[in-house]
Formats: structure tokens, C-alpha cells, sequence
């Protein structure tokens, strides 16, 4: 008897484990189709763009387009899946994620760096708390092409950031001072968190 209380109690151990590993799923972000909501802008204002677009998607039916346009060697966008609304059910707490991850297409133009970061709200009104910003120009594979681009959390937490009230990104783009003219068009599909 007192074998099978230890077996039994052995498997609920087991049980109660894998279960609370799977409580936490993947969180998709954007992907174009059930979960394409969201607010965008593109830098400088009045000359660059950003929407919600079907000209080149990753896979799906939409993906986020950002036609950019450099001012004094820099240009810069973002996207904020909760529609910048505090009390969105939108915002999510990622320390329970090990990896951000995304496609990304950036058209041919001359570029030094391209810089990722997350934002999280705050509530008291002044702009967006920030993460530490990840250089990932390295990691883009081929110009045109969507690479597979995939960030940890870790990296990504930092500075004025509030993990459990993330709502949105930031992308820098760089194209060093003596470039102050021209544009660069990016193309984001398929972000998500996963554990």
C-alpha cells in the first residue's frame, strides 16, 4: 500500500510539473490576420509611413510596412500592439517568456545599424518606459528576404522598462551622419513571445 501512495504521489508530482510548464503558451503579437490591431508611427513625422499592409507578408494576409525616410543619418518607427490604452488586455507580462521573435525584411539601402526595443506604458502619462536597445542588423541574413530574427528577453529588459506591463517596440534605424537623405522600407511579420 505504502508502494502505491509513493507511485501515485510520484505521478502527481510529474503531473502538477508538466502542467504548470504549459500554463504559459507561446503569445503571438502580430501575425496579420487574428492579431493584426494595433497603433504604429514612422520618424521623422510628415515623411515617413507605416501600415498595416498585404503588398509583401511574411506568410498570412498582412504585415506591418514602414517606408522610412532618413533625416541627418537616422530614421526610427514602432508599433504598439494595445493601441497605446492602459487599460488594454493587450499588455503583457513578458518574464515569463525567453525569447522575442519575428520576421523581417529590410529593402537594399545603405545602413550602419538597426536597433530593436520594447516599451511599456506608463500610466502617468509621459512617454513610454524603454528597454535596452539589441543591435539586430547582424542578424538580418539577406536584404529583401525575410530572416527569422529571434531576441531573449533578457537582453531586451533593462533601463526604464516594466516587464509586466509591455505593450509595444521601437526600431532605429542608422545610417551614419554623412547620409542624410534617401529611404529604407522594413517589413515585420510574425511576432511572438515564446517560453
Amino acid at each position: 500500500m505504502k508502494q502505491i501512495c509513493i507511485v501515485v504521489i510520484c505521478m502527481l508530482w510529474v503531473f502538477c510539473i508538466k502542467a504548470e510548464q504549459n500554463v504559459y503558451g507561446s503569445c503571438v503579437l502580430f501575425d496579420g490576420e487574428q492579431h493584426k490591431e494595433g497603433k504604429g508611427f514612422a520618424l521623422p513625422r510628415g515623411i515617413s509611413k507605416y501600415e498595416v499592409s498585404g503588398i509583401k507578408p511574411f506568410e498570412g494576409e498582412k504585415h506591418l510596412f514602414f517606408d522610412l525616410r532618413f533625416e541627418q543619418g537616422w530614421t526610427g518607427c514602432g508599433w504598439n500592439w494595445a493601441s497605446w490604452d492602459y487599460l488594454s488586455k493587450k499588455i503583457v507580462d513578458i518574464k515569463n517568456f525567453k525569447t522575442l521573435e519575428l520576421y523581417i525584411s529590410v529593402s537594399p539601402c545603405s545602413i550602419n545599424d538597426i536597433t530593436f526595443q520594447l516599451t511599456s506604458k506608463n500610466i502617468s502619462g509621459e512617454p513610454d518606459f524603454f528597454g535596452r536597445k539589441v543591435s539586430i542588423f547582424p542578424m538580418i541574413k539577406k536584404r529583401d528576404k525575410y530572416t527569422h530574427i529571434s531576441i531573449p528577453i533578457d537582453k531586451l529588459e533593462g533601463f526604464s522598462l516594466d516587464s509586466e506591463k509591455v505593450w509595444g517596440f521601437n526600431i532605429g534605424v542608422f545610417a551614419g551622419k554623412s547620409s542624410s537623405a534617401g529611404n529604407c522600407r522594413i517589413y515585420i511579420d510574425n511576432i511572438e513571445l515564446i517560453p
